[in-house]
């Protein structure tokens, strides 16, 4: 930071400016810039779970396929398109402090493979839902899109560990 910086304030990642503040140090800024990275993951997530909503609508009303098909490639459409959110604009380098330094494939792996718990869960309940004992209580056009809410609510906590702990967490002090 320049002497020019040090005066007018330090800007967050987030795009606050906290007066007389060095980001890596005030925890005003600190706890600012991560809330608002949370207010975007949650952002991202509701994203998601629309664009899988609408993907599994397309797939079933366009393309025709039974929910048993089209709740998991949905899904994974989704899934794709959420890391690329993630990625460019949730944990955008410097909105949560500096990302380990991995190439964006390393990272899309990571992703995917800490996504393989809430995938399971998800697409699991959601069949189960479809598919199972209880199949007649979701027999209804909204049926399977209930099935993927359910399923995808209780996969979401293993994501947002995961994504925050693992996958995007903040450099070592040493690293920055």
């Amino acid at each position: 930071m320049t002497g020019r910086e040090a005066a007018l304030g330090a800007q967050t990642g987030a795009g606050v400016t906290v007066p007389g503040a060095n980001r890596a140090t005030h925890p005003r800024a600190s706890l600012l810039a991560r809330a608002l990275v949370g207010a975007r993951y949650l952002a991202a997530g509701v994203g998601s779970l629309v664009g899988d909503l609408a993907f599994q609508g397309a797939l079933i009303s366009g393309a025709g396929l039974s929910p048993t098909v089209a709740i998991p490639v949905s899904y994974e459409l989704s899934l794709i398109a959420h890391f690329f959110l993630n990625d460019r604009w949730v944990f955008a380098r410097g909105s949560y402090g500096p990302v380990r330094p991995r190439p964006a494939w390393q990272r899309l792996l990571a992703f995917q493979l800490s996504a393989l718990v809430p995938q399971v869960v998800t697409i699991g309940i959601a069949l189960f839902l479809v598919d199972g004992p209880w199949a007649a209580q979701f027999a209804d056009w909204w049926g399977s899109y209930v099935a993927k809410v359910l399923g995808t609510a209780a996969g979401f906590l293993w994501n947002f560990a995961v994504n925050f702990l693992v996958i995007w967490r903040p450099a070592p002090t040493g690293e920055r």
